[in-house]
């Protein structure tokens, strides 16, 4: 479930997993699902507002 947010580009989840720590739960798949989120976002910059492209 949380995969397929990620993969949609939900900025609330990618937020979550770039900005987030761990309060609770399992330490191995927060470290997994960050690990998926900064690879997808390697292309991108985080402002204010929103995620921008900067390569393609």
């Amino acid at each position: 479930m949380v995969e397929r947010e990620i993969e949609n580009y939900n900025t609330a989840i990618i937020d979550a997993f770039y900005e987030g720590s761990l309060l609770c739960g399992d330490a191995v798949m927060l470290d997994r699902l960050r690990s998926t989120v900064l690879n997808m976002i390697r292309d991108f910059t985080r402002t204010k507002d929103e995620w921008i492209r900067i390569r393609q």
